[in-house]
């Protein structure tokens, strides 16, 4: 009998499920709540809620403290 070169069975469906595992999780960590795709939701969500606050609150916020420092400076 001569040698024969290749993969064997086992091989190959120790490869699949391992292949099977893996694609699993991945798309356990992407899809479910908490998982990749929502917590970049969530950043942007926070980035656009910053940015909101950045371009309306803060400058009447900064503006207030001038103000305010400028009066206890030189007086009423």
């Amino acid at each position: 009998m001569e040698s024969q070169r290749g993969i064997t069975l086992v091989a190959l469906v120790v490869s699949i499920v391992i292949m099977v595992i893996l694609v699993g999780v991945t798309i356990s960590v992407t899809i479910n709540d908490g998982g990749i795709f929502s917590q970049a939701k969530e950043a942007a969500d926070r980035t656009e809620n910053r940015i909101d606050y950045e371009t309306n609150e803060l400058p009447t916020q900064m503006q207030d403290f001038v103000n305010e420092s400028l009066q206890n400076l030189f007086g009423k």
